[in-house]
């Protein structure tokens, strides 16, 4: 028998014997069990493989995230299968795929040896590199550069061989030892994994003799299982007899029985026995009250220390948990909407097609991955003039990985560039398969289905069976067709493989023909490319997302130094509006084209409901499908469901219909409809390294690029920022229709009618909807169909609690009647600022009743409304104008989602629950500005030419029309604003201007830093003592009025927003006020701002004009509001 030394130990633990026997196998040598950092005794777990079996790789990458979640509790090693053959000259053994198998095993073997911390990389990094090229001297190279390995001076390559000074003579004895393991844990078959000396699983083709599951939160649970009985009794420990080929330890179970007996629990009893091994002073310290604190859980659960991360090749994802035992134990732990029931873990899930069974989904990961970019190769194809590309490994796999789906796309990848397959009739012919035949990328995706079509189905040359060639399965011309079953016979829906591969390719043309748009898009919008043509405006910006400049300016808060010069916008009075329509041209060309790529592709994806019934790839779906839409679909789909513009997104309808089509084809498949919730793991940063040069004959380079991603929305979060949107455009076009008349019985005088009154009722009924209404009707309620389809699939594939948490998260638009929400502001800063947001968030638009209550008489049946505009808004009632309702639609969907809400300064709205064109604003004052916290309030009426000319605004925050807060801010209640026509510079623009630049435009230019600036004439006056005394007026005016005067006599329907704004930020803003009365300088406060010269009250000091006496009652007030007083009415 070949001598070897284990660096493991096995304990089998028979748990239903008092006396417990813990059995060692040591051969000739005996060893101590390895011991983890904390003093624990560590699992041995093997893995039987062979380093090129496609089986090992799968179980490897299976176990790559059974090493992050319990790697600090096993002592892992992988144990090489392979016949003695002493006739070998190089390695004395045969391995199952060549020499070249050999070679791999002992670089494997070696790179354990003298760098074990860089091994596991290794290994993924090899299983990488593709199964033709494990063992080649080029990836043991590659592989160690990449994962850090000095190859010379660390051993390895002396160890095998690849030094150049000789043989690889120690690596061959590793191997022989590794080779005997294997034979005396009695391995047969690659992949066999072994915990604690048991064979637990196999994988030969399928999963095999695993009766306790072969998911990786399977092995996770064994490990932790074995680990935690191990260790929970070793304490009690007594070393009987050593031989030299066995040792048995003896543990008393009776001792620890005997103290449960006398009242102790069974944790108790294990901490006592532990610190004193005899068992009555044990029982004394139990009942002096010394382990009174010890829980079960201290001695079950053992809390796994950190191991130390390593860069690694693109491997399975990790199931990020923080704490795997309380995951099993506890099935509260890690509930969150995202968790994808990871918290649910069975003994027996058969889940051989599903690589996310049990991972739990989290947006707080933050992955590194290494990606590998390889030159494509350029080959001809039979029938095509020029060469094509190869979609190379790299390309393939690329995406951050989750579960096994790394196995599953390699796999895939290695079948069909296997150069030949035997004929599965067993006739002995083989059948080849060329590069180009599955992973040309041709120019055109259905140039790539044609080729397809064309040389997928062939014939055997030997029994000339008809077969197809991604599968290797004969076609049976007279198989039995289920009832449902389509009948044309397209040999592109045969198999799954050829499902995987389709769809794979398919969304790579849609994730590079829609990266190549949204680059142009990006740059046609550069400031350079656009500056004479768009119009100006010095808020904050998102990044655009669509052609129209007008429906994206001003999203966000106001931050930064606004340029001088007036109120409106700051330019040329005229603005260039050509080339716009020429840009929405041409994004429309490249939508319809993206969509019917979309189109096509989709008919690729599994379907049941598929026209003309399903397809065998649609019951039986590859696992590579989920794989590839979640790397590549997921980041077209958040790319367009992060358009926060309804009215573009309609205009776009080609694009987004097709895009509903996905999202509904894929939530209506149970094995699909999971990926709805799962957080998108989105690119957060990209950092390359040098390019290098292959050491293969082929001259090709490749590039590696270490990627972080971080979880973001899933697209079903995504799907209601749009949802909510579309509700509210509904809103908006169902309140502008007339009021329906009623269908009771007519009273005398209505049956009086006559027929000619009769014919005039029938000619004067209200006319059809129009064609654009129409048509953004359907659009809103067709995203609500597919909202609430995805809903409906959740529920049946995720259950009720989790569609319960996953909407519990989303964002909500409320009503007057919504419950309230009691936000508190912590204790510091920072936390005043978080709730503040989140509140703000929550409450920035409402709809609400703005009508005075008992108005309404049988005469005037109409009601009176809290509003500056009540008798416009009563004139316009029960009117019909098409286009101010679709434009009113359209606003209500962008204000719903995009009003700006910042602890700077925030824009809150209230619409009139059935008349949506009765709005009133209240903006809080940016920070930096004499407005800085006051809140002003706004009456807003969208009259009946809206949007072809603007809305009508009012100021109402006045002091009862005594004070003018600015030059465009009159005390009547007046706007001067360009926008609104009401100030000289660029005016609303028909059809294209927006409620939301309105708004924005106040809280930025109105309300800005200096405001003596914006009178005509003195934007030359910066910092001069005219404006700095203008600025200490407005100063004294909003503490009185747009504070004071306002949380006294909070007015409707803002008295929680005003009450919640001063009580969150009582604290800063106490220190906002002490500052503004240091400012101040003692003079009296002026209506007009000091229009009619200076004040005759010289004095500075701020203690004759009333100011410290406001400041000081608003700190009361403010304290009250902290203490609890005052925070309702």
């Amino acid at each position: 028998m070949l001598s070897f030394t284990l660096t493991w130990v096995f304990f089998s633990i028979f748990a239903t014997s008092t006396v417990l026997s813990v059995s060692v196998d040591l051969g000739t040598s005996i060893q101590q069990p390895l011991l983890a950092t904390n003093g624990d005794i560590k699992v041995p777990v093997v893995l039987g493989v062979m380093s090129r079996c496609p089986d090992a790789l799968l179980c490897e990458n299976i176990f790559d995230q059974v090493l992050k979640r319990v790697g600090n509790k096993i002592d892992m090693s992988l144990a090489y299968l392979a016949k003695l053959n002493s006739s070998d000259p190089d390695y004395g053994a045969d391995c199952l795929h060549g020499p070249e198998e050999c070679a791999g095993n002992v670089h494997q073997l070696c790179v354990k040896k003298y760098a074990p911390e860089n091994w596991w990389p290794f290994v993924h990094c090899n299983n990488f590199q593709g199964r033709d090229k494990i063992g080649t001297p080029e990836t043991a190279f590659k592989c160690a550069k990449t994962t850090g390995i000095d190859w010379e001076t660390s051993g390895v390559g002396e160890c095998a061989g690849l030094d150049g000074k000789g043989t690889a003579a120690e690596g061959v004895r590793l191997l022989h030892s590794s080779m005997a393991i294997a034979r005396e844990l009695g391995i047969e078959k690659s992949c066999t994994i072994v915990i604690n000396g048991e064979p637990v699983c196999v994988h030969d083709g399928t999963w095999k003799e695993c009766e306790n599951g072969h998911t990786a939160n399977d092995f996770v649970r064994q490990i932790n299982e074995e680990y935690n009985r191990v260790n929970s009794l070793r304490g009690a420990l007594t070393v009987t007899s050593i031989t030299s080929t066995r040792s048995t330890i003896i543990i008393m179970e009776r001792d620890i029985e005997q103290l449960v007996e006398m009242g102790a629990s069974r944790a108790q009893a294990r901490a006592a026995l532990k610190q004193y091994k005899d068992v009555m002073q044990a029982a004394e310290r139990i009942f002096d009250g010394q382990f009174d604190n010890v829980q079960e859980d201290e001695i079950i659960d053992t809390k796994p220390t950190e191991i130390r991360s390593i860069p690694r090749m693109v491997t399975p994802e990790d199931e990020n948990m923080d704490n795997d035992d309380e995951a099993e134990d506890d099935d509260d732990a890690f509930i969150d909407y995202d968790s994808d029931d990871a918290h649910v873990l069975t003994s027996n899930i058969k889940t051989d097609s599903d690589p996310y069974a049990g991972i739990f989904f989290s947006k707080d990961r933050r992955e590194e991955v290494i990606e590998v970019e390889e030159e494509p190769e350029m080959i001809s194809v039979s029938g095509h003039d020029t060469p094509v590309k190869i979609m190379t490994q790299g390309q393939w796999m690329k995406g951050c990985p989750e579960g096994g789906e790394q196995s599953f796309l390699f796999s895939l990848y290695s079948q069909l560039n296997d150069g030949t397959f035997p004929c599965p009739q067993g006739c002995g012919a083989t059948i080849s398969r060329k590069k180009g035949d599955f992973f040309a990328i041709f120019p055109e995706f259905s140039t790539y289905t044609d080729h397809l079509r064309s040389i997928v189905r062939q014939n055997c040359p030997r029994c000339h069976t008809k077969l197809c060639i991604a599968c290797g399965e004969h076609i049976s011309a007279h198989k039995v067709q289920r009832p449902s079953a389509a009948k044309d016979d397209d040999p592109l829906f045969h198999c799954s493989d050829l499902q995987g591969v389709i769809l794979g390719v398919g969304l790579y043309h849609i994730e590079q023909m829609f990266t190549e748009h949204d680059t142009e898009r990006k740059e046609t919008k550069e400031p350079s490319s656009r500056t004479s043509k768009r119009r100006k405006t010095n808020t904050t910006t998102r990044s655009e997302s669509t052609p129209d400049d007008d429906d994206d300016m001003y999203y966000g808060a106001v931050q930064g130094k606004k340029q001088k010069g007036g109120i409106g916008y700051a330019g040329n009075q005229k603005e260039d509006n050509s080339g716009q329509a020429e840009a929405h041209a041409l994004q429309l060309e490249k939508d319809a084209k993206m969509g019917s790529l979309l189109s096509a592709v989709r008919v690729f994806l599994p379907n049941l409901h598929r026209s003309g019934g399903g397809r065998t790839s649609d019951y039986l779906v590859h696992p590579t499908a989920l794989a590839h839409l979640r790397r590549r679909f997921n980041y077209v789909c958040s790319t367009l469901l992060r358009n926060d513009s309804l009215a573009d997104m309609s205009e776009r309808a080609v694009l987004y219909f097709e895009l509903l089509e996905w999202l509904e084809t894929i939530s209506n498949h149970e094995a699909l409809a999971s990926m709805m919730a799962m957080p998108i793991m989105a690119v957060a940063s990209i950092k390359d390294s040098l390019t290098r040069k292959s050491t293969s004959n082929t001259g090709s380079q490749f590039r590696e690029r270490t990627i972080v991603y971080e979880g973001s929305s899933s697209p079903r979060e995504l799907l209601e920022g749009i949802a909510i949107q579309a509700q509210a455009a509904l809103k908006g076009l169902e309140n502008s229709k007339p009021v329906e008349p009623t269908t009771g019985e007519l009273t005398e005088e209505q049956k009086r009618i006559t027929l000619n009154s009769k014919g005039k009722a029938k000619e004067t009924r209200a006319a059809p909807v129009s064609e654009e209404n129409q048509k953004l009707t359907n659009f809103c309620k067709r995203i609500l169909a597919t909202t609430a389809g995805i809903d409906r699939s959740l529920r049946e594939t995720k259950g009720d609690a989790f569609l319960d948490r996953l909407q519990a998260s989303l964002p909500k638009v409320f009503t007057s009647a919504s419950e309230t929400v009691q936000v508190e502001a912590g204790d510091t800063e920072e936390s005043a600022k978080k709730a503040y947001l989140q509140w703000a968030q929550r409450v920035r638009f409402e709809y609400c009743d703005l009508t005075v209550p008992n108005t309404c008489t049988e005469d005037d049946p109409l009601p009176h409304y809290k509003f500056y505009y009540n008798t416009e808004a009563r004139m316009l009632a029960n009117s019909d104008i098409p286009k101010r309702s679709l434009a009113i639609a359209k606003e209500l969907a962008i204000l719903t989602t995009n009003l700006p809400v910042a602890w700077d300064s925030s824009i809150f709205l209230r619409v009139d629950e059935t008349r949506v064109d009765v709005i009133k604003a209240l903006i809080t004052g940016p920070e930096g500005t004499p407005y800085y916290n006051g809140c002003y309030l706004f009456d807003i009426f969208l009259g009946p030419a809206y949007n072809q000319s603007p809305p009508s605004v009012k100021y109402m925050t006045t002091n009862g029309g005594k004070y003018r807060f600015n030059p465009n801010l009159y005390a009547d209640g007046k706007v001067c604003l360009s926008l609104l026509g009401t100030w000289s510079g660029p005016g609303w623009v028909s059809g294209k201007s927006t409620l939301l630049q309105v708004l924005i435009s106040i809280q930025s230019m109105i309300l800005c830093d200096e405001p003596y600036l914006n009178e005509p004439g003195w934007a030359e006056s910066a910092g001069t003592p005219q404006s700095i005394a203008y600025s200490a007026n407005i100063r004294r005016m909003v503490v009185k009025t747009a504070m004071l005067g306002n949380l006294k006599n909070p007015p409707e329907p803002f008295g929680d927003i005003i009450r919640t704004h001063y009580r969150l930020k009582a604290r800063s803003i106490s220190q906002q006020l002490d500052q503004w009365l240091a400012q101040d300088d003692g003079k009296l406060t002026l209506g007009d701002g000091g229009y009619n010269g200076p004040s005759r009250n010289e004095s500075a000091g701020g203690s004759s004009n009333g100011f410290k006496q406001d400041i000081d009652e608003m700190k009361r007030l403010l304290g009250g509001l902290e203490s609890g007083i005052g925070q309702s009415k």
